[in-house]
Parts: structure tokens; sequence; C-alpha cells
């Protein structure tokens, strides 16, 4: 056999999967994985899934209430909702924190991806009538949201409280000015 063939063919071989007849690089013959011929350019990937994107939460934000070294101690995920990534969120769910979410110009909140936890209110200050508020993402994926929303629809008055029943991830958005960045998720842990 050329030389070319006899390296190409042991190549071939691992590229394409050990079968019953199929030799490693060394000449030996491969166990038998389970794979026939017609997995050959398959890649077994899980389900699809429409997911969003998604970012670590830092180690502080994690659950307490879980043992060291188990599999409920890898870092929750966070869906990526109108900008704001894990590490944008301003933890607001100590019993005394301020809740107030307040207009930053005609470009923001402040704070605009706030954490509170399950039974907390956020009170959104601001002329609603100016800055129209409405749940949800203005654009982009809203993929992640928590549905349904105790957020409803603004579009007049000074203050607006919500409580938060459950836990989850309620985005928010002003109506008017959402395409450049008005636009927050309340983060609401159990």
């Amino acid at each position: 056999m050329p030389a070319r063939l006899t390296i190409v063919l042991p190549l071939l071989a691992l590229l394409v999967g050990c079968g019953d007849m199929a030799h490693d690089a060394t000449g030996d013959a491969c166990a038998h994985d389970g794979h026939d011929a017609a997995d050959v350019g398959t890649t077994d990937v899980g389900p699809a899934t429409d997911q969003p994107p998604v970012a670590d939460v830092a180690p502080a934000e994690q659950d307490a209430g879980t043992d060291a070294g188990t599999a409920a101690d890898a870092p929750a995920m966070v869906p990526l909702l109108n900008d704001c990534a894990a590490s944008a969120y301003v933890d607001r769910s100590a019993d005394a924190a301020e809740r107030t979410v307040v207009p930053r110009g005609t470009t923001g909140y402040t704070p605009r991806c706030v954490t509170i936890r399950a039974g907390q209110s956020v009170t959104f200050a601001m002329s609603l009538t100016t800055h129209p508020l409405n749940p949800g993402v203005p654009h982009g994926s809203s993929a992640g949201a928590t549905s349904p929303s105790p957020i409803e629809a603004q579009r007049a008055g000074d203050t607006y409280t919500v409580t938060f029943a459950g836990a989850g991830f309620y985005p928010f958005h002003c109506n008017t000015h959402g395409h450049v960045g008005m636009a927050g998720v309340v983060r609401v842990l159990p």
C-alpha cells in the first residue's frame, strides 16, 4: 500500500469513528462505541432551544441555602433582557433598601437593572405622561422574561408602585424612549 494511504486510512477511521473493522492510528482495532455508519457526520447536540443570551450570576448572588459541591451551587443563569447583564443589577433586596426607579434624562433609568425579593415592591417615580411605562422589551428578544408581568402599562400620573409576588425577570421600558435605551428589568429572587 502506498505510504500516503497507510497514513490517511487510519486517520480517516478516527474521523469517521470506530466501526467493527476500523483501526486507530497505531493499527490496533478500536472498541465499538455503539455508533453505526449512519452516525457519520452527525453530532448529538441535544434538543434545539430558543434560549436568550445569558450570563453567570456573581457568587454573592447565588442561593446561600445550598450545600457546597452540588449542582444547585452552579450559578443561576440570567437572561440578557433590555441590555441588563448579570453584573449590571443593583441589589435592592434588603428590607430597608430604596426601591425607586427614576428617569435618567430620556435615555435611561436609575437603577435600570434592579434585584429585589419576592413580595417587595418597586416604585416608578416619573411623569408617566412623558415616560409612558410598558412591560416587556422594546426591541430584541424577550426570551427569558417571566410572564405574566405584574407591571401594567401606565400613561398618566407621577408614581406607579408594583408588588412582585413571584420570582422571575420582569423587563420594562418607556414607550416613547425605549428605542434609545430607556429600558430595564426588575429581577425578583425567591
